[in-house]
């Protein structure tokens, strides 16, 4: 006969899910990370983060979400100031990145530094 076997149910909630997955689940710290939200004028929210803040791996990114991938490329930096601000900065990913996607970090003057990996295996060479 197969034992069932019981798992504690942990309450979810969005302000404390972090805290809950540390101190209940993982039983060790989680990566430090220091978070700052900017509305914008457009109702977006920009999100700023600090990793591992005073350690030599730390590093900051930035993201903003929307709800629709139209809505994602009618997006533009300029209009909010952020193209001069993005211009100079560094920006490391873990894949190739598309053509296109690496036309607009050209067009933001950003640096990129890329893994040697495929996102997709199909996309074994880039158009020039």
């Amino acid at each position: 006969m197969k034992s069932e076997r019981t798992y504690p149910v942990y309450k979810v909630n969005k302000h404390d899910l972090f805290a809950q997955l540390e101190e209940k689940i993982i039983g060790k710290p989680l990566i430090k990370k220091v978070r700052r939200s900017y509305r914008l004028p457009d109702g977006a929210v920009l999100e700023v983060n600090h990793v591992d803040e005073g350690l030599p791996t730390a590093f900051w990114y930035a993201e903003v979400e929307y709800p629709t991938v139209e809505a994602a490329r009618s997006w533009k930096p300029e209009a909010f100031g952020l193209a001069d601000y993005l211009k100079g900065c560094d920006m490391h990913s873990t894949v190739i990145l598309s053509s296109v996607d690496m036309d607009t970090v050209k067009k933001l003057g950003m640096y990129l530094t890329c893994e040697p990996a495929y996102e997709e295996a199909d996309r074994m060479y880039h158009k020039k």
